[in-house]
């Protein structure tokens, strides 16, 4: 059986969470993580 759709409410804040393969670290360099919160911020 297939996964429902997300709903998606206008201006609704989402929880997201990020995580690695086999609990290996998502993000190696600080930079990197960083990077990855400016695209969060610039598309949220």
């Amino acid at each position: 059986m297939p996964r429902q759709a997300r709903l998606i409410v206008p201006g609704f804040p989402h929880h997201i969470v990020q995580r690695g393969h086999n609990r290996q670290p998502v993000f190696v360099e600080r930079r990197d993580f960083e990077y990855y919160l400016a695209n969060l911020q610039e598309w949220k």
